[in-house]
């Protein structure tokens, strides 16, 4: 498995790892490669040979954002072979402390009275995108973004009130819960691990942001290989102590797909956070 370097990723990956050793018959190995947003990752991965024993645990912000925002690409994200999806990303509009807004409405009425800001990892991130919808549904929202090196420190600047708001993952969020304001969950259900946090569709604001994570293989990998990974992996991703991992790490399961469901998913969300990103005028030159 081949990945750029994140929490969230690492912790998948570790576990498909370790459950499907017994089904694929052998060991897998994890080199996270970061950079450029996961295009480092996502290259070697793409240009390998394509035989079945170098995968990607890819994003939404490899294969869904990236294509969409940068002018040049090293790969082309709709060639990959899809495997299975792993789980969904949930984010969550939350504010820093003492942001005069009780609730979703009383924010939309301040940013519409005020200047507001949010914070981001970077331009081009799902964080961004996410956010960016949610302004589109309520009105083309007057927020100033705020880029920052990782969603770690852009969650604590909101925290520490250096920033208004921001669209964190929820697994950042959950465990300092107490300590922001949670407006709604840009998901079409609650939360598992914070059902008290209404969904921004309750609240008259339809928005989902859900982002994926799943494996993929370097374009014209053979369907009998793709099928005997999928098998592996999808015994391990249906598996009740993988869901219960799931909800320990913050994350939510991703929809039951077969290989051929899951490539026209994977090419169909290019197209949708791309209508967003165009929307919003992201772009970046690389």
């Amino acid at each position: 498995f081949f990945q750029a370097e994140d929490g969230i990723r690492d912790k998948l990956v570790t576990g498909v790892q370790t459950c499907a050793l017994p089904i694929l018959g052998q060991p897998m190995v994890v080199e996270n490669r970061g950079g450029a947003n996961g295009m480092i990752a996502s290259e070697l991965v793409f240009n390998s040979p394509a035989d079945g024993y170098t995968l990607l645990m890819a994003t939404a912000d490899t294969n869904s954002i990236n294509p969409n925002v940068y002018t040049k690409m090293s790969y082309q994200a709709h060639e990959f072979r899809a495997i299975a999806p792993v789980a969904m990303v949930n984010f969550m509009l939350v504010g820093r402390p003492g942001l005069p807004a009780k609730d979703l409405k009383e924010l939309v009425a301040l940013a519409k009275g005020g200047k507001l800001t949010f914070a981001s990892w970077g331009v081009g991130s799902t964080s961004q995108a996410a956010m960016e919808m949610f302004k589109a549904q309520a009105g083309k929202l007057d927020i100033l973004h705020v880029p920052y090196q990782g969603a770690a420190p852009a969650f604590q600047a909101v925290m520490a009130g250096q920033n208004d708001v921001m669209m964190a993952p929820a697994v950042v969020v959950i465990p300092a819960l107490s300590k922001v304001t949670a407006y709604g969950i840009s998901s079409p259900n609650r939360h598992v691990g914070a059902g008290q946090v209404q969904t921004m569709t309750e609240q008259g604001f339809p928005v989902n942001a859900d982002a994926w994570v799943g494996i993929l293989a370097p374009p014209k990998t053979p369907q009998a290989v793709l099928e005997h990974v999928y098998k592996g992996v999808h015994a391990v991703t249906s598996s009740k102590e993988f869901q219960e991992r799931l909800t320990q790490i913050g994350l939510s399961s991703a929809p039951d797909m077969t290989l051929d469901e899951f490539g026209k998913y994977m090419v169909s969300e290019i197209t949708r956070w791309g209508q967003v990103i165009k929307g919003a005028g992201i772009s970046l030159n690389n």
